[in-house]
């Protein structure tokens, strides 16, 4: 499995495509970032969940400085569903599933939708401590 793993690592660096999700988490805020590389496009949105309830063509993805193309949101929920979306073609052929997604669902049109979940929140507690008094 490993190697499955390595030579697809391997396929998907030489092709120019991975993706990658990371969260921040500030306070009570978690944002979720999503980063997408396809040399291939020159354009790419995301469609799903979390932009407008997959109404098409989703959001424009924007290209951060190391030329991959990236989308940022607020997680609201504590999961959130997407694919990516090339808005140059038309109907089915426009979604792209995340190639290296880390779970994924069965989409209702074909194909797997990526899941993005929110990490669990860190909660501080607060302990009491009350001694019991013997008279």
């Amino acid at each position: 499995m490993k190697r499955f793993v390595l030579f697809l690592f391997m396929v998907c660096s030489t092709f120019g495509l991975f993706s990658e999700i990371r969260y921040e988490q500030k306070d009570n805020v978690c944002e979720c970032i999503i980063t997408y590389k396809n040399d291939n496009l020159e354009a790419v949105n995301i469609i799903g969940s979390m932009t407008d309830d997959w109404t098409e063509p989703g959001v424009p993805m924007v290209k951060n400085a190391d030329g991959v193309w990236e989308y940022r949101f607020k997680m609201t929920r504590s999961r959130e569903f997407y694919k990516f979306y090339n808005p140059a073609t038309e109907g089915e052929t426009a979604y792209i599933e995340d190639p290296e997604a880390q779970e994924t669902i069965d989409s209702p049109i074909g194909g797997k939708n990526a899941v993005a979940k929110r990490p669990p929140r860190k909660v501080k507690r607060v302990v009491t401590v009350v001694e019991e008094v013997v008279e």
